[in-house]
């Protein structure tokens, strides 16, 4: 076995993860469903931008550095804030679509999709009770 440096976590990198990890799969939704309803935004890049700005600030041990690190953390927060609603609203259409394909039995097993055609609930009321 070679030893080598473990990469600890940090919050910023968690977030980042959890980021490219929606996104993702956001992305295999609307590849398998279609770009019906809810469009989707990618944050990965800006969220990446964040990261390294991040890594910058916080080896600078000057006052500017702590506030820019501080403005960094804020903007990636917001982001990635936005990229979780983007999922919730995503989800939402996704138990929404898949409530319309029992009660309506308009189900194409072959193609593994639902031939219904449900559109997005614009109040996001739609919850995951319709999957118990």
């Amino acid at each position: 076995m070679v030893e080598t440096d473990i990469h600890h976590p940090t919050d910023s990198s968690l977030l980042g993860d959890g980021v490219r990890v929606l996104t993702r799969t956001m992305k295999q939704i609307t590849a398998l469903v279609g770009a019906a309803g809810t469009r989707l935004r990618d944050r990965t890049r800006s969220v990446r931008y964040r990261l390294l700005e991040i890594g910058r600030a916080s080896r600078s041990r000057a006052k500017q550095g702590q506030h820019k690190l501080e403005q960094a953390y804020r903007k990636l927060l917001d982001a990635s804030g936005r990229v979780v609603a983007q999922a919730k609203r995503f989800c939402a259409r996704d138990c929404q679509r898949r409530q319309a394909c029992r009660l309506g039995g308009g189900t194409s097993r072959s193609a593994g999709q639902c031939a219904v055609s449900g559109d997005d609930d614009p109040a996001g009321q739609a919850g995951h009770a319709a999957d118990a």
